[in-house]
C-alpha cells in the first residue's frame, strides 16, 4: 500500500537515512516520524511497504502513484522503501516477456517517467531492501530483459539492492522465507536498469546483482556510484561513471563493452576477479582511469585495458594486485600513463595536509556544478591552501581530425586539439606546450594546439599510424590515421598470357616488364559462350598460387578463361580490362570430360571467389544470406548484399578462413557426379567465442553443416551446432533432417564444450547411418555439469534415402565477436 508523506528537502538529500524501525507513520497517514522528528504531508513523497502480508508485488502501486504525480507535472518525487523483497515482475508467471511494440527490442519490468526521482531504502544494510526480477534473454523473456526503464533527468538511489536473479540465487538473510533459487544456471543477458535522456545518476550504498549485461542504471551522461557493490560478467558496467569506494566481483574478463568519451573512473575501489588468464576491462577500446584501486585474484591473472591496439589512452595510479604494485598493460606502455607524479592526478585526487580528497566536484561538476557528495567545501579549502584552482580541470585531450585515409606520400591532414573535462564538457582556458609524436609514416609540423600531418609511407603496405599529443600537465590524446601503401606503377606484360593444359592442369604463363615478387591477380572463369558474356569466376589467386587450375568433370562443356591483372608486391595492380585488351581473352574449350571424376574436394577457401550464383548448379559454389523459417521468432534480417568473406576473424579465432559477414550467411557446393553411395565431410571451426558457447546468445543462433543435401529444395541431412538457454559455456550437437526447409532432429542433443578453437568436425552418411564427431585440442576447461561432454560422437539412422550430393553450411549467429571461422574443408563422395 502506498501512503503519501512529506519529508523536508534537506533531509531527502542529506544521506542520513534511518532504518525502518525508526520510521513511524501516523494512523491517519497525515504525518510521519523519522528519527523522532515529525513531518507534514506531501503528495510527492511516497512510502513503499510490503505490509503485514508482505505482498511481493507492492511496487505496482508505487509505480502507479509515481505516474500520477508525473502526470500532475510534479518534478521531484521520492520513494521510501521499507525492508522486504519487492518483485517488479511475477517470477511464477510462465508467460514469456517481450516488448509489445517490437519483438526484437528490450522488454522491461517497469517504465518510470519522472523528471527527478529518488528511491531510498529505509535500512543501513542494502541487502534488506531488494528490488528483484528473475528473467533474461531466452529465460522467461525474448530480448535482453531489463528491470527498469527510467525516463527523466535525474535518478538518485540509496540503501537498495537491485537484482536480476535469473542466474543468481536470491538470498535474503533478514527473512530466509523470501529466498528464491535462480531460474537457470546458464548465464544470459539479464539487465537491471537503462536510463533515457538522463543527465545525472547517483547511487550510494547500493548493490547491483546479475551476471551478463548487468546494466546498473546505465545511460546517464554523469553517474556516481559511492560505496556500492557490483557482481557481473561481460558487457556489464556503466561506461560513463565515477566509481568511488566501491567493490566489484568480476566473473569474466570484459566488464565493459566500451566506455564513452572520457570513460569510467575508479577511485579507491576493490575488485576481485575470478578470471584465470587475462582480465581485460573493455571489450571494445574505451577510456578507463584507475586511481588507488586494489585487485585481488584467486587464479593467475594479467591486467590489460583492452584486447586490441587502439588510440584510446588510459590513466592509472596506485594499482595493486594481491597487495603488490602492478602496472596495467605493462607490455603495452603506449596505451596508458601512470599519473602518480603528474599534475593531472589532481583532476582525480588531491592531497591536502596529508589527507586524500577524491576530486568528485571536478569530475561531476559539468556546467552546473553538480556536487552530490558535498565535497566542494573541502576542495575549496585545498585551493586556498595550495593557491590554485582544482575544479574545471580537464582529464583528456581530444584530437579533432577529419577521418579519411591518406595517400602514401605528400597527403595532409590538419589536426586540432581541445582539452575536455570529464563527462565530455569543453574545458575553459588555454593550454600550451603540447608535445606531438607520430611514427615514421607521418611527418608532423606543429603550431601550438594544432598540427599538420603529412603522409610519408615508404612501405608497400598500409600503415595504421597513431598520432599522440601530450600537454605539460599530462593530458593525453591520440588518434589513428591510415596511410595507404606506397606502390610503384603497375608493370606491363613483356610476354602476354598464354594457357597450356598438361595432365589435366591448365596453367597460365606470362612475363612482366619489371623484376620483383609476382603478385598478379589471376581469375579463372567458366563460360558457355566464346565471348565470355556469361562468365562465372571459379578460382582466383595471386602469382604462382593462382596460375594453375585443375580441370575436372565440372568444366565439361565450358570455355575456360584466365584473366591476369599484372602486379608486383610493391606496385599498383593493373586493371583486368586493360590486361585483356592488351593480350586478349585466353580461352580453352573443354570438349571432353576430364578423365578424373569429382570424388574429393579439398579447400582452405582462399582460392574460391565468393559470389552469389544459383544454388544447386553442378560444379559451382553458391554464397548468399538466408533467414531460415525456424528463426522467424527472432527479429533480424539477412543482408542480401553480404554473405561471407575470406580473412581473419577476432577474439578466440586465430587462423585465416571463411567468416560470416552477415547473420544468416549460407554456402553450398554441388558436384557434377550423381553416382554417390556415401558422402563424408570434415572441417575445422574456429569460434570467436572462447569459453565454448559459440554464438552471441540463445536466440535461434546455430550453424548447420549439411551433406547429401539439395540447395534448391533445402532437403537432406546435417549436424546442427546450437547455443541453447541451458548452457552458457557449451553448445548442443544434434543430427537433423531437412525436408523442404523444415528441420527436425533425428538424434538426442549432446551438450559439449568442444566448440572452441580449433574444433574438428566430421560428418558422414553411409549405409543409411548418419554419424558425426567433434573434438578440440584447446586446453580443457573446468566444468561441473556432467551433461556437458568434452567431445561428441553421435549417430542415427536416416529414415528416408536421398540421392542428393551437395553439401551446405548455414550460420544464423550474429557476426563480429560472435562469428565462426571455417577452414580446411574436405568432402569425399564414394
Amino acid at each position: 500500500m502506498i501512503k503519501p508523506l512529506l519529508l523536508t528537502a534537506s533531509l531527502l538529500f542529506s544521506g542520513a537515512y534511518a532504518s525502518a524501525e525508526n520510521l513511524t507513520v501516523s494512523p491517519d497517514h497525515s504525518s510521519v516520524s523519522l528519527n523522532g522528528q515529525n513531518f507534514t504531508l506531501s503528495p510527492s513523497t511516497l512510502l513503499l511497504t510490503a505490509g503485514k502480508s508482505k505482498s511481493p508485488y507492492a511496487f505496482n502501486d508505487a509505480l502507479s502513484a509515481i505516474s500520477a504525480i508525473n502526470r500532475a507535472e510534479a518534478t521531484n518525487v521520492t520513494l521510501f522503501v521499507e525492508p522486504s523483497v519487492y518483485w517488479l515482475d511475477n517470477p511464477d508467471d510462465p508467460e514469456i516477456r517481450r516488448n509489445p511494440k517490437n519483438s526484437g527490442s528490450i522488454p522491461y519490468a517497469a517504465e518510470i517517467r519522472c523528471d527527478t526521482l529518488s528511491i531510498i531504502g529505509l535500512a543501513d544494510n542494502p541487502e534488506d531492501v531488494v528490488f528483484a526480477v528473475n528473467r533474461g534473454q531466452t529465460q522467461g523473456a525474448l530480448g535482453n530483459y531489463t528491470m527498469l526503464h527510467f525516463i527523466g533527468k535525474s535518478l538518485h538511489t540509496e540503501n537498495m539492492t537491485f537484482g536480476n536473479y535469473c542466474n543468481v540465487d536470491l538470498i535474503y538473510p533478514k527473512d530466509p522465507s523470501l529466498n528464491r533459487p535462480k531460474r537457470r544456471d546458464a548465464i544470459v543477458q539479464a539487465q537491471l536498469g537503462i536510463c533515457d535522456g538522463t543527465d545525472r545518476v547517483f547511487a550510494r550504498n547500493c548493490r547491483f546483482i546479475s551476471r551478463l549485461n548487468l546494466c546498473p542504471m546505465v545511460g546517464g551522461r554523469r553517474s556516481l556510484y559511492k560505496d556500492c557493490y557490483f557482481e557481473c560478467t561481460d558487457d556489464a558496467l556503466t561506461g560513463s561513471a565515477v566509481y568511488l569506494d566501491c567493490k566489484f566481483t568480476f566473473h569474466s574478463g570484459k566488464p565493459f563493452y566500451t566506455t564513452a568519451s572520457t570513460g569510467a573512473v575508479f577511485l579507491n575501489c576493490d575488485i576481485h576477479t575470478l578470471v584465470n588468464g587475462v582480465q581485460y576491462l573493455t571489450k571494445a577500446p574505451g577510456m578507463v582511469t584507475m586511481i588507488d584501486t586494489r585487485f585481488t585474484a584467486e587464479n593467475p591473472v594479467k591486467l590489460q585495458w583492452t584486447r586490441d591496439i587502439s588510440p584510446i589512452r588510459c590513466y592509472q595510479s596506485g594499482i595493486t594486485l594481491n597487495g603488490n604494485p602492478v602496472t596495467i598493460d605493462a607490455d603495452r606502455p603506449e596505451l596508458s600513463t601512470d599519473i602518480t607524479e603528474s599534475p593531472l592526478l589532481e583532476a582525480y585526487k588531491i592531497i591536502n595536509e596529508g589527507k586524500n580528497i577524491y576530486n568528485t566536484p571536478n569530475l561531476l561538476g559539468g556546467n552546473d556544478g553538480w556536487d552530490p557528495l558535498g565535497m566542494l567545501t573541502e576542495v575549496r579549502k585545498a585551493e586556498t591552501a595550495q593557491g590554485k584552482s582544482l575544479t574545471s580541470r580537464p582529464v583528456a585531450l581530444k584530437i579533432n581530425v577529419t577521418s579519411r585515409p591518406l595517400t602514401a606520400q605528400g597527403d595532409t591532414l590538419h589536426l586540432t586539439t581541445s582539452p575536455i573535462c570529464w563527462g565530455d564538457y569543453p574545458a575553459i582556458g588555454k593550454y600550451n606546450g603540447i608535445r606531438w609524436s607520430a611514427p615514421t609514416t607521418i611527418k608532423l609540423s606543429t603550431s601550438g594546439l594544432a598540427a599538420t600531418a603529412t603522409s610519408a609511407n615508404m612501405f608497400p603496405r598500409k600503415a595504421e599510424s597513431i598520432i599522440t599529443a601530450v600537454t605539460s600537465d599530462g593530458l593525453t590524446g591520440a588518434t589513428k590515421v591510415t596511410v595507404e601503401p606506397y606502390l610503384k606503377d603497375a608493370p606491363e606484360f613483356s610476354a602476354f598470357p598464354s594457357v597450356k593444359v598438361e595432365k589435366g592442369v591448365a596453367k597460365v604463363s606470362y612475363k612482366l616488364s619489371a623484376d620483383g615478387n609476382d603478385d598478379s591477380y589471376i581469375v579463372w572463369y567458366r563460360s558457355t559462350r566464346p565471348d565470355g558474356a556469361d562468365s562465372i569466376p571459379v578460382r582466383h589467386g595471386r602469382g604462382l598460387s593462382g596460375a594453375t587450375y585443375t580441370l575436372s568433370s565440372a568444366d565439361h562443356g565450358y570455355f575456360i578463361t584466365a584473366a591476369v591483372s599484372p602486379k608486383l608486391d610493391d606496385t599498383r595492380q593493373g586493371t583486368r580490362k586493360s590486361v585483356r585488351l592488351e593480350c586478349g581473352a585466353i580461352t580453352k574449350k573443354i570438349s571432353k570430360a576430364s578423365p578424373k571424376k569429382e570424388r574429393t574436394l579439398l579447400t582452405s577457401f582462399a582460392e574460391i571467389p565468393i559470389i552469389k550464383t544459383k544454388g544447386g548448379k553442378p560444379g559451382f559454389w553458391h554464397f548468399d544470406s538466408y533467414k531460415p523459417a525456424d528463426t522467424q521468432l527472432h527479429d533480424w534480417k539477412a543482408d542480401p548484399d553480404l554473405s561471407w568473406y575470406y580473412g581473419q576473424a577476432t577474439d578466440a579465432s586465430t587462423g585465416t578462413g571463411l567468416v560470416q559477414a552477415t547473420r544468416g550467411a549460407r554456402l553450398s557446393y554441388t558436384p557434377t557426379i550423381t553416382d554417390c553411395k556415401a558422402m563424408s565431410l570434415s572441417l575445422v571451426a574456429e569460434p570467436c567465442k572462447g569459453p565454448g558457447q559459440g554464438f552471441g546468445s540463445a536466440t535461434g543462433q546455430y550453424m548447420d553443416v549439411c551433406i547429401r543435401f539439395d540447395p534448391q529444395t533445402l532437403s537432406g541431412y546435417g549436424l546442427r551446432i546450437e547455443r541453447t538457454p541451458n548452457y552458457d559455456k557449451a553448445v548442443t550437437f544434434t543430427l537433423v533432417r531437412y525436408a523442404d526447409g523444415n528441420v527436425s532432429p533425428i538424434s538426442i542433443p549432446v551438450a559439449s564444450n568442444c566448440f572452441r578453437n580449433p574444433c574438428h568436425i566430421s560428418l558422414e552418411l553411409k549405409n543409411g547411418i548418419l554419424s558425426a564427431n567433434a573434438y578440440t585440442e584447446a586446453p580443457s576447461v573446468g566444468n561441473s555439469n556432467p551433461d556437458v561432454k568434452s567431445a561428441v560422437s553421435i549417430s542415427a539412422k536416416t529414415s528416408i534415402p536421398t540421392t542428393n550430393n551437395s553439401f551446405a553450411i548455414q550460420h544464423t549467429g550474429s557476426v563480429g565477436a560472435s562469428a565462426t571461422l571455417i577452414r580446411d574443408l574436405k568432402v569425399t563422395w564414394e
